[in-house]
């Protein structure tokens, strides 16, 4: 007990001391960008990286680089640094960011709600199918005639599509129409879920009555 408290002790000024540097640098680079002195902001937003030791600091430092990069010229390298930013899944300071920056401010609010991903009680209009293909049924699945409800969530993008690596079965008849459920997600269209009139990212979850060919569809949307 003793040797973790100390350790925790030795931790805490080191973070609250790089918590600080890393502060000095961001409104050093802040300085330098309004100034147009780019180079020093550059250099000063590498060093802010290094130092930053939460993960809300470097998110900060990526919103700055892409105020840098936009002054720069290159608003794909900004949308990049704000990508960046939101993989941290860390809140950041955006402070005097709209003031200065006005164009800015409404690149990194377009970039949010690309990242964020809405639940079914926060979208105007949910995610609703649209096309897609039935289960392909693995050949010893079938000789077995298995059958029953399977579950499956998703995130559906803005086009209506589902995003690889999003697609998770909670729940099968059998362990062998795991991966076939998984592709027949990804081969399925959507009419995507909507806030305030706007497509947005959105997670869904549906649910599947299995039953093997040739006794009917394999698979009869249920919810």
């Amino acid at each position: 007990m003793r040797a973790v408290l100390a350790a925790m002790l030795l931790v805490a000024p080191v973070a609250v001391a790089a918590q600080s540097r890393t502060a000095q640098l961001l409104q050093a680079a802040r300085q330098h960008i309004s100034a147009n002195q780019l180079d020093s902001a550059d250099a000063e937003l590498r060093a802010a990286l290094d130092a930053a030791f939460y993960p809300v600091d470097s998110a900060t430092v990526y919103v700055w680089r892409g105020v840098l990069e936009h002054v720069r010229g290159s608003d794909s390298l900004a949308r990049a640094s704000f990508r960046q930013a939101f993989a941290l899944k860390a809140g950041f300071s955006t402070e005097g960011l709209a003031r200065a920056f006005p164009d800015v401010a409404t690149m990194l609010d377009a970039e949010a709600r690309a990242a964020r991903v809405y639940v079914a009680s926060n979208l105007d209009d949910k995610p609703a199918w649209r096309s897609g293909p039935g289960v392909a049924y693995p050949r010893d699945v079938r000789r077995r005639r298995v059958a029953g409800l399977a579950v499956v969530t998703a995130v559906v993008d803005t086009l209506g599509r589902v995003e690889p690596g999003s697609v998770q079965v909670l729940e099968t008849p059998d362990s062998g129409l795991v991966e076939p459920l998984k592709q027949m997600m990804l081969a399925t269209t959507f009419t995507p879920g909507r806030v305030r009139g706007r497509p947005v990212r959105s997670q869904t979850s549906l649910g599947f009555n299995l039953t093997p060919p040739p006794l009917g569809n394999p698979t009869q949307l249920v919810t």
